[in-house]
Parts: structure tokens; C-alpha cells; sequence
């Protein structure tokens, strides 16, 4: 199996580019920074390294470090035989063509973001398949092929049952299953008899497919991607009207407050305006029994004097 080592600041870019791969049977390992970069090199020993030109710095921003390692890979006794795809964000084909003019200069060149099937093309002309790696994998899916049908003891047609289960799982290991259910297919194939050119017309065909199927997941991902950040931006809509609904709210309880304070003061207010007219009460009474004392005075003066 062939291994990919992907070197990008760019977290999300880098698992993205990771499940893809590894969807295709490569198996890939990632890093972010230098240091890690240079320990995964040391580690994984890569049949090729995808290598970004903004990678983590020690102050967690990006920075350009992807050029300082190119440099350093080109020049290591054993890394520099490692195929690189040098990958720049942003860059336009004036700014490629100056990299493809340093000294120490990478296999390929690449613009991010790109596409799943120029990807693959790209590693694909650097690494290729591996013939002898599929024609072994072949034959071992062959010979069990042979011994299902041995063990059944049944025709043809368990036969082709068992077999059309066993190519599934291979081709899909390849990242697309090739065979439609309604396809006839030639069990008696013997893999060892195949010529050069048979296989390599037969990798062709994969290749196709599989590139079909990148494509078919590209689009795929396009669409999860602008359903994710419409989403997002339904999600930034709704906290900035909970913010809103929130100070309206804020604002209500202190208009609720002001109003509970001004009932208090009313409230207040109100028990000395009634105190004030009980003391009204209470001195008009006493200026009624005085008035009477007066009056029954008069009377007895009124009386004496008539005396």
C-alpha cells in the first residue's frame, strides 16, 4: 500500500484530504507544523508527500515554513528522493512559475483548493499504481474465489454468487465498486495469464472509474459544504436575534423595575395622603366638640345675663 504524507496548516483541508485518500486505499498520515512534519518524514517514510507553503507556527498563526522544508527535504541524503506536490494558497501562475524557478524546486506544482480528480491525476503521474502490488492483491481474491467454489460443491451460479461478493470488496478497496449487479462477469480469469498491456488496460479502467467516483464525491462534498455553511449562517442569524431578543428583554426588566419603584413611590404616596386626611377627620372632629362647648357656653352666658 502505498503511503501519503500531507504536511498543511489547514486543519480542516488536511482531514478532508486525509478521508479521501484513505477512501482510495492509500494510507496517509498528517502534519501541521515542522516539527511534526519532520518527525511523520522520519516515521512514515512517504512514497509521497503533499507539502503546503503555510504551515503552523510556533505561535499557532501560518506561516511560509512549507518553502524552508522543501528546501530541506531536497537537500537530506534520503529524503530527497521523495516525490513532493507543493501546494500554495491563493497563487497565480506568475507566482507558480517562480517557485518552478528555485533552486530547490519540487516535483508539481498545485493551487489549493483543487479538485479531487486533479489530485489524484497529480499523484497518479508522480507514483502511478502499483502493478505488482494489484496483481498480487488479484490473485490472493482469485484463490479464494476457487476455494468458495470447492467448498460449496454447487454450480455456476453459487459460484458467481460468491465471487461477485468477493470482487465487490476488492474494487472497493480501489475506492468505486465496478460491477453492477445485472453485469456478466468471466469467473474463469486467470490473472497470472494476463499481459502487461491486459493489466495495464485493466488499471486504466479502474483509474477511470475511480476518478469518476472523485468526482461524484467532490460534488457531493460541494453540496454538504454549502449546506453546512448555510446552516452556519441560519445558526448566525438566530444567536444574532437571541442577542437581540436578549437586550430587548434587559431592557424590559428595567423598564419593569422603574415601573415597580415608581408603584412603590405612588404606593407611598398614597398612605400619607390618606394619614393626612385622617388627621383631617380627627381635627374636625375635635373642632366640632369644641364648637359645641363654645355654643353651650354662650348659652349659660346668655342666660346668666338675662338674669
Amino acid at each position: 500500500m502505498r503511503k501519503i504524507l500531507i504536511i498543511d496548516g489547514d486543519y480542516e483541508f488536511t482531514r478532508m484530504v486525509i478521508s479521501f485518500l484513505e477512501s482510495l486505499k492509500f494510507e496517509v498520515a498528517g502534519a501541521n507544523n515542522l516539527q511534526e512534519a519532520r518527525a511523520e518524514i522520519e516515521r512514515f517514510s512517504p512514497d509521497l508527500v503533499l507539502l503546503s507553503r503555510e504551515l503552523i507556527g510556533e505561535s499557532g498563526s501560518l506561516v511560509p515554513d512549507g518553502l524552508d522544508l522543501l528546501k530541506e527535504m531536497k537537500t537530506h541524503h534520503r529524503w530527497k528522493k521523495i516525490p513532493v506536490i507543493f501546494l500554495v494558497s491563493e497563487a497565480s501562475e506568475s507566482d507558480l512559475e517562480k517557485l518552478r524557478r528555485l533552486k530547490h524546486k519540487a516535483d508539481d506544482y498545485a493551487r489549493k483548493p483543487l479538485e479531487d480528480n486533479d489530485l489524484l491525476r497529480r499523484i497518479e503521474n508522480l507514483i502511478g499504481f502499483d502493478p505488482e502490488e494489484t496483481n498480487s492483491t488479484l490473485r490472493m481474491e482469485m484463490a479464494k474465489i476457487s476455494e468458495s467454489k470447492a467448498d460449496s460443491g454447487s454450480g455456476k451460479t453459487g459460484l458467481q454468487s460468491v465471487a461477485e461478493k468477493e470482487l465487490r470488496e476488492l474494487f472497493s478497496r480501489l475506492g468505486e465498486e465496478l460491477i453492477e449487479p445485472e453485469q456478466e462477469i468471466d469467473f474463469a480469469l486467470n490473472v497470472d495469464e494476463l499481459s502487461k498491456e491486459q493489466l495495464k488496460n485493466e488499471l486504466e479502467f479502474i483509474q477511470t472509474q475511480v476518478r469518476d467516483k472523485a468526482k461524484q464525491d467532490q460534488r457531493l462534498r460541494e453540496k454538504w459544504k454549502k449546506s453546512i455553511e448555510a446552516l452556519r449562517e441560519k445558526m448566525l442569524r438566530l444567536e444574532q436575534d437571541k442577542e437581540s431578543m436578549e437586550e430587548e428583554l434587559d431592557a424590559l426588566r428595567n423598564e419593569m423595575e422603574r415601573l415597580r419603584r415608581k408603584n412603590q413611590e405612588l404606593l407611598a404616596l398614597l398612605n400619607r395622603a390618606q394619614n393626612f386626611i385622617q388627621s383631617i377627620e380627627q381635627l374636625k372632629d375635635r373642632l366640632n366638640q369644641e364648637t359645641e362647648a363654645l355654643h353651650d357656653f354662650l348659652h349659660d352666658l346668655e342666660r346668666i345675663r338675662q338674669k
